[in-house]
């Protein structure tokens, strides 16, 4: 990804590919939850069949609706996707990133307190793709 230059960098991915006009695009707010356990184990998501960037991984989460919070849409979507319940995430960081398809501002949070949920259970309940992976060696 290359950063775009000007007053507010974003960063572009995919900067060889045809894009609208900034202007024609709204910026689209999206919750994102980092879930890390205590090993240092951590959660990504496989983007579903049909979705842009199908197959690639992701950290879980979703639009923020214009009637909530960052922490209230990453509630809602952390719960429809994976049926975690959460008690507590807190906003952390923000990028903004320009892909061919959309304009869009991610808010990523740390989430700190979680309902615990068995992974199998998880994955045949809501057919979602999901890896652990550590950040030790």
């Amino acid at each position: 990804m290359a950063r775009a230059s000007g007053r507010s960098p974003r960063l572009i991915a995919e900067p060889g590919q045809p894009r609208s006009s900034a202007a024609d695009r709204p910026l689209t707010d999206v919750a994102v939850g980092i879930l890390i356990r205590e090993d240092a184990h951590f959660l990504l998501t496989s983007r579903p069949a049909g979705k842009v960037y199908a197959g690639y991984w992701e950290f879980p989460g979703g639009k923020v609706e214009a009637s909530e919070s960052v922490t209230d849409a990453l509630h809602r979507e952390l719960q429809e996707e994976l049926g975690l319940d959460i008690s507590q995430a807190k906003r952390w960081r923000t990028s903004e990133v320009d892909y061919p398809h959309a304009l869009v501002r991610l808010h990523f949070c740390k989430v700190f307190k979680r309902s615990e949920e068995h992974t199998s259970e998880l994955q045949s309940q809501f057919r979602i793709s999901y890896a652990v992976f550590c950040l030790k060696k």
